[in-house]
């Protein structure tokens, strides 16, 4: 398909779909339907098939920054544009459990909510999509926060994305990649979730208490690096 929106009536539908997907017969008929009875153009921009799409975070926000690059779309508030990617890609973000059941989360992850950041940024979609534009597209910076698998936010992403001065910090980003990703093997690194010491979780802990005393914007990422806790030298040593 080519790059299109939801009508409002479409994100009604898709909202109902998400809601009620586990009692859907045929899931993907639906899908089709509604992507068929409620979209309207944007732009002659033929979309990757789903079948194609990639699956890492980083690969998919890449798509998806050069897609709309050549679109006539202004796509950093629109609600309806980003819920058509978000059903017209579905099979590439969604997860199953082991029952074989879809579990979708919240809706916000799924169609966007522009009037609160703390949602807005949940997204599948569009919260990676803002923070490569952020920075450009620059591996040293996003690297760490946009490591895994698109459908899965992560820790790390999940601890570090939910500010927006942390988000637009190029400094704090690129002390994120430097800390927790494994350049060697594209992951993160052992011990960069949960609520261990050093953690992405703890490494948040920590910002928080420095945003009184330091310019996140100035502070280089090696400073930022060095002032951390002992409890984070076995990320530090790593880099």
């Amino acid at each position: 398909m080519k790059l299109s929106k939801l009508s409002k009536d479409g994100i009604n539908e898709f909202i109902d779909f998400i809601d009620n997907i586990n009692t859907i017969e045929d899931v993907e008929r639906r899908r089709q339907q509604i992507l068929n009875d409620h979209s309207s153009l944007v732009d002659d921009i033929e979309c990757k098939p789903i079948s194609s799409s990639p699956q890492s975070k980083l690969e998919v926000t890449k798509y998806l920054f050069n897609l709309l690059e050549q679109s006539s779309v202004s796509a950093e508030t629109d609600k309806e544009l980003w819920s058509w990617l978000s059903l017209y890609y579905f099979d590439t973000i969604h997860k199953k459990n082991k029952n074989n059941e879809y579990t979708l989360g919240e809706i916000n992850k799924w169609i966007p909510n522009f009037e609160d950041y703390r949602k807005y940024y949940r997204h599948l979609l569009l919260g990676p999509w803002n923070i490569y534009k952020q920075h450009k597209g620059d591996i040293d910076t996003i690297s760490g926060i946009l490591c895994g698998e698109i459908h899965t936010p992560g820790d790390v992403y999940e601890q570090l994305a939910s500010r927006q001065e942390w988000i637009t910090s190029s400094q704090i980003q690129k002390a994120v990649t430097k800390l927790y990703y494994d350049h060697n093997n594209m992951s993160l690194k052992k011990g960069s979730g949960g609520k261990g010491g050093g953690s992405a979780r703890r490494l948040s802990d920590v910002l928080k208490q420095f945003n009184m005393n330091y310019d996140f914007y100035a502070i280089k990422s090696d400073d930022l690096i060095n002032l951390l806790p002992k409890e984070f030298d076995r990320f530090k040593s790593a880099y």
